[in-house]
């Protein structure tokens, strides 16, 4: 399951292009995404990425993010479990006096 503007799913968020430099012939371009790549100008495949702090830093908000995310999903699937727990033992009870009422009306 992917999360909206996830990393995994990250549909219909702009990203920033990943910039890269040629070791060879020192051409600077950008890429839409990070990733393996070569050189536009000369075909090396030998290049630098010129801005991986933001990549990182973007990674890290996204990540704290699923994890408040996850934390909060975590903590209403405790709270819907007690609920449904509460509710079984309301009803095992319910059946229990009136099976006990049943038995006391036959006397």
């Amino acid at each position: 399951m992917a999360i909206a503007g996830s990393r995994a799913g990250g549909y219909g968020r702009v990203s920033k292009p990943a910039k890269y430099k040629c070791t060879k012939c020192s051409w600077a371009y950008e890429e839409p995404a990070a990733g393996g790549t070569v050189c536009p100008d000369c075909g090396c495949k030998y290049v630098t990425w010129i801005n991986p702090k933001e990549f990182i830093e973007l990674g890290i908000r996204q990540d704290a993010i699923l994890a408040k995310r996850a934390q909060a999903a975590e903590e209403a699937a405790a709270g819907q479990k007690g609920r449904a727990d509460t509710a079984a033992k309301k009803q095992k009870r319910q059946q229990k006096n009136a099976s006990k009422a049943r038995k006391r009306n036959r006397k």
